[in-house]
């Protein structure tokens, strides 16, 4: 069968004509899929046109609605969908993602709430420069998933929020107010410290916020002896706050 292994490569067969789907990669959603996952890089724009051309959202979204979650299934339709995201065509189709990506991050799977937190984070970053009023609700959405039980979910979040601190300097500080508030509001000592890591990055990344400020928050949670892995961490975050002042 055909593979995607040289897909970052990869154009339009010639031989199909225009508004034709291309025979240089699998025609079954599932397969193709699966090569995606494979692939470091995502497709042309090109072979992205033709991929959606074939395989509309409704029926991706719906794919994956449909898999079982954890499955290899799930993750490759995931890994295949935010790949798909970072092209150009995959871009202009952000915008009529969104009832999915918010959707997405009350899903019960993990994997569906990272794919969504990525989609929100790319999808901030064009309401930035387009509608910066609506910037409010994609947020709020990602700074609560910085709290999600799951790592990886709190991972592809905070990642969010970074990438779009970094747009503008009134964004970083919208965004580190944000993270603060939440911080001050988180009882779990697991999140709480990932959200002190967060605004510690946004703050080196955007230059805003009061270093000292930041520091003295985390210093507070020193004052929880019996657990010295979460000692090390905070520490290891003073001493990254301190350098990068």
């Amino acid at each position: 069968r055909a593979r995607l292994g040289t897909m970052s490569a990869m154009d339009v067969d010639p031989r199909d004509g225009p508004g034709e789907p291309s025979t240089s990669f699998p025609r079954d959603l599932f397969e193709l899929a699966s090569d995606v996952a494979m692939v470091g890089a995502p497709p042309s724009d090109a072979v992205a046109s033709q991929i959606f051309q074939m395989h509309p959202l409704p029926d991706v979204f719906a794919a994956i609605g449909e898999a079982d979650e954890g499955s290899k299934r799930e993750g490759d339709l995931c890994s295949f969908l935010d790949r798909m995201f970072q092209t150009g065509p995959g871009k202009a189709m952000l915008a009529s993602a969104m009832p999915y990506a918010r959707a997405g991050v009350q899903a019960d799977s993990p994997r569906v709430r990272q794919l969504a937190c990525a989609q929100l984070g790319r999808a901030a970053q064009q309401v930035v420069a387009a509608a910066p009023e609506d910037l409010a609700g994609y947020l709020t959405s990602l700074v609560d998933a910085v709290g999600d039980e799951d790592s990886g979910v709190a991972a592809a979040a905070a990642d969010a929020l970074l990438a779009v601190s970094t747009t503008s300097a009134s964004v970083g500080e919208q965004i580190l107010t944000r993270v603060s508030e939440s911080t001050m509001n988180e009882r779990r000592a697991e999140p709480r410290l990932r959200r002190h890591a967060l605004a510690a990055a946004i703050a080196a990344g955007a230059g805003a916020g009061d270093a000292a400020a930041l520091t003295r928050a985390l210093l507070l949670e020193l004052d929880s002896p019996n657990d010295p892995l979460k000692a090390v961490a905070t520490m290891e975050l003073v001493a990254e706050i301190v350098e990068n002042t």
